[in-house]
């Protein structure tokens, strides 16, 4: 049961880690390529982030 619960905390983290730079390098540059402008970028890149941000904290790895 042990390995389990490390394998689904191990894939979680690798998720949401790679949300996190896809977010960096994929729709970053592409937000502020196709909107033209950096205000409009800018609004849309803080209107996504507050949706995965409280991952962080129910993800982390519980202390022993």
């Amino acid at each position: 049961m042990s390995s389990i619960l490390r394998t689904v905390e191990f894939l979680s983290l690798g998720t949401l880690v790679g949300g996190i730079i896809f977010l960096n390098f994929g729709v970053a540059p592409s937000a502020f390529a196709a909107l033209g402008g950096r205000d409009l970028a800018v609004a849309f890149l803080s209107s996504s982030v507050p949706l995965w941000l409280p991952l962080l904290v129910l993800l982390r790895p519980a202390r022993r």
